[in-house]
């Protein structure tokens, strides 16, 4: 493509279904790539309260009776240090004297932002793949404290129970699915768009959820571009098609295959 010529996406129309603490970002980065974003947040995020357990985990942690702390999303690490800010508990303090694993870069980079340093990154952003960094270090973890969604998956904490690890899973936030009473104004907007990012499961269940079975239908013109594997699973089992599948499980890896897809589209 020649300097200053359109892309693939140029004037094409995307629909951003992230929650609105993240969608900023996406929007930003479509909006350069040429596209015109559509933001329509099919999920959003809150806080998970349990005071008594998180106040363990923090004595846990100042005690150093954890070797490692690991993240999955951006989401988790910004959910903790909101929780122990109630608390009183400074989130850099306390995560000073543990290894902190990282499942990519945009958790990484929340954790810089806030004074920490992952000592592993997965090389491959999904859990299964941080869990395998997790037990390759050296020495290898005895007890790891996982904060996370409510509904996160599994795969993380049950790869390392596999391999003897102990693991508290630390709640600090869930996913909320919009309400049906958004329904007419998404297949307004859906009408109005040529395609859809999920970047992530719940996402994809929403979509799926809010349209019921007129998805297929209402979906059929549309290209709907999935972060990655885990993602796509959980849109193929909720009934959608998924057009393009990111290798790289985040979101510039994700507008990077629509892009691609997009120019070898008939």
């Amino acid at each position: 493509m020649s300097r200053g010529a359109p892309g693939p996406l140029a004037g094409v129309r995307v629909l951003v279904a992230r929650s609105p603490r993240q969608a900023a970002s996406t929007v930003t980065l479509l909006a350069a790539r040429g596209a015109i974003p559509v933001a329509f947040p099919l999920i959003d995020v809150e806080p998970v309260l349990e005071p008594s357990v998180l106040a363990v985990a923090a004595d846990a942690l100042a005690s150093r009776s954890y070797d490692v702390v690991a993240f999955t999303s951006a989401n988790g690490v910004g959910f903790f240090e909101e929780a122990l800010g109630g608390l009183a508990r400074p989130f850099g303090a306390l995560l000073a004297n543990v290894r902190i694993a990282a499942v990519g870069p945009a958790t990484s980079v929340e954790l810089e932002r806030r004074g920490v340093r992952a000592a592993v990154v997965a090389e491959r952003f999904v859990a299964e793949e941080l869990a395998h960094a997790i037990l390759a270090l050296e020495p290898r973890p005895r007890r790891v404290l996982f904060p996370r969604a409510l509904d996160g998956r599994e795969a993380l904490p049950e790869a390392l129970r596999r391999a003897g690890v102990e693991v508290d899973v630390l709640p600090v936030y869930r996913t909320v699915e919009a309400t049906r009473a958004r329904r007419a104004s998404l297949l307004e907007t859906l009408a109005a768009v040529d395609a859809v990012l999920l970047t992530s499961a719940s996402s994809a269940r929403a979509l799926a959820s809010l349209l019921g079975v007129e998805a297929r239908e209402v979906l059929s013109r549309l290209t709907l571009a999935s972060i990655g594997p885990v993602t796509t699973e959980a849109a193929l089992a909720a009934g959608l098609l998924i057009s393009v599948t990111s290798s790289e499980s985040t979101v510039a890896g994700l507008v990077a295959a629509l892009e691609r897809h997009l120019a070898t589209a008939p």
